[in-house]
């Protein structure tokens, strides 16, 4: 009974300095005493026919505890405007993007129908291509490549002017 008290104390200092590596301070003596429940629970201070070396088994029980210890804890969180300023949002609502907008729903209206009602669905209506194409019974890829040369003359169109 004295020898397995030894042992006892003895893997105690060992866990202690482990944890206290990787712990803080306050949290440290949670975390020794959870190692030493389950060492003592799996009974594996008092028993001499261990194949696998004590100190090893005895670390790979802490580093768990300690695992387990930051899992449970959760992590600190911290607000978005913490240390920092966000910058003004831009107003989209100005007459300048009003107008842009009239201009692009008029480039838009001046295209041909299959590419008119793909950039039309897509943009305007937020529809993904498979929706469209659903919609539409056409196979995905002609709705993606319609889609991708309608975008193509677009800017094509808007560089122009520009």
């Amino acid at each position: 009974m004295n020898h397995e008290k030894e042992i006892v104390m003895r893997v105690a200092t060992e866990i202690e300095n482990l944890v206290r590596a990787k712990v803080p301070l306050h949290d440290a003596p949670d975390v020794v005493q959870a190692v030493l429940q389950s060492c003592i629970q799996a009974g594996y201070l008092s028993r001499p026919d261990l194949t696998i070396p004590r100190p090893a088994l005895v670390r790979t029980i802490t580093q768990r505890r300690i695992a387990d210890h930051y899992r449970n804890r959760g992590l600190p969180t911290v607000g978005l405007t913490d240390g920092f300023e966000l910058p003004e949002p831009e107003p989209y609502d100005t007459p300048e993007r009003r107008d842009q907008y009239r201009q692009l729903r008029d480039k838009v209206a001046k295209l041909g129908e299959p590419y008119q009602h793909v950039i039309e669905s897509r943009y305007f209506h937020g529809c993904s291509d498979r929706e469209i194409a659903h919609e539409t019974r056409m196979p995905l890829e002609t709705v993606r490549t319609r889609r991708k040369r309608a975008v193509r003359i677009l800017r094509k169109q808007l560089d122009l002017e520009m």
